[in-house]
Order: structure tokens, then C-alpha cells, then sequence
């Protein structure tokens, strides 16, 4: 399949290429001294990062463009944690990851009061690993570039259960009208 432009202006470009499986887009954003440019693959409703450059000028980073797209190691196996942010509120952040290439689901959260609090559940087996996940962890989410105190939690699991369980209880919709006469005011 060939790649195909789907936008390109003087502060965004992106490609996209559909393979059978999976789509693999690249895109290009302007930032204040440079570009950031994101290999993404595409699978149904996941996303997953490939690859993260950052050029200082749209000449380079067409150059980059070009290479990425002629780039096949989308099977390239992954060193280090694959982030995805399940839900942002006003003081708190739900993140999963993933370690490397394995399929074990981790949990990180992140708590914003007068000092930052992370917690991090992540299966036993990373143990040896930890210094380097907390590591990563602060520079792909920018912790470390916050300036403000910070503490982490760390939780170990051994194994993990998926129960899907049927409601009993039925679904009731009630439908309710109120009625205000001018004498209520």
C-alpha cells in the first residue's frame, strides 16, 4: 500500500499508510523551536507509539518523514514502557503501561496536591526493573520538568483475573415532569 497525505500546512503534516491489520500514520506538528514528529501504529481503537523525533527545522523534518516512511520495523521489539492515559481529571490521572513487549497490564496514577503522588501496580516479575520504569515514567509524563516535590508508591501483583459478570438488576428509565406555576415563585 502507499502512503497517502492527509494534511499538510505550515504548522502540520500527516501521512497515513493502511496495511492489512493495522494503519501506520505519521505526523509532523510544529512547536515553538522545532518539530515533533510521532510513528504511530494504528490498530482499530489502540494506538502505539513507534517512534518520537524532534528536528529543528520543516526541511529536516521532511527528510525524517521520508525515512520513516520507508522505515518497515514496525515489529521492531520494544525497549522501555508504553504509556496510555485512560482518564484525566482536575486532580487525578489514570494511566496503563506496558513493560517492553509484554502484554501485562500495569497501573500508574497520578495525584495532584500540594505535593505530586504517583502510585504504580505493576506485576512482580519488574521488580529489578523498577529504578528504570520510574525513570521512564518521569520522562515521557514530564515529572521531573514539574519542579515540584514528588513521592511514589509502588504496589506488586502476581497474577491478574478478567470476570465479566451479567447485571441482575434490570434497567428502569423513569420519566419525570415538573410542573412550576407562577405561584411557586
Amino acid at each position: 500500500m502507499a502512503w497517502k497525505k492527509i494534511a499538510e500546512s505550515n504548522e502540520i503534516i500527516v501521512f497515513e499508510n493502511q496495511l492489512k491489520k493495522h494503519k501506520i500514520k505519521i505526523e509532523a506538528r510544529k512547536r515553538n523551536n522545532g518539530w515533533e514528529i510521532f510513528k504511530t501504529k494504528i490498530d482499530g481503537d489502540s494506538s502505539n507509539l513507534i517512534s518520537e523525533h524532534f528536528i529543528e527545522d520543516k526541511k529536516k523534518a521532511l527528510a525524517l518523514i521520508r525515512k520513516l516512511k520507508q522505515d518497515s520495523a514496525i515489529y521492531r521489539k520494544r525497549n522501555g514502557i508504553l504509556l496510555r492515559r485512560v482518564y484525566k481529571e482536575e486532580f487525578i490521572e489514570k494511566w496503563v503501561f506496558s513493560v517492553d513487549d509484554d502484554n501485562i497490564k500495569n497501573l500508574l496514577y497520578i495525584k495532584f496536591d500540594s505535593h505530586i503522588k504517583v502510585d504504580i501496580i505493576m506485576h512482580e516479575k519488574y521488580i529489578a526493573q523498577e529504578k528504570r520504569i520510574i525513570d521512564q515514567v518521569e520522562e515521557r509524563l514530564g515529572l521531573s520538568e514539574i519542579g515540584e516535590a514528588f513521592s511514589y508508591e509502588i504496589y506488586y501483583f502476581k497474577r491478574t483475573n478478567n470476570l465479566k459478570k451479567e447485571s441482575d438488576m434490570p434497567v428502569n428509565f423513569l420519566d419525570i415532569e415538573f410542573d412550576f406555576t407562577e405561584d411557586y415563585y
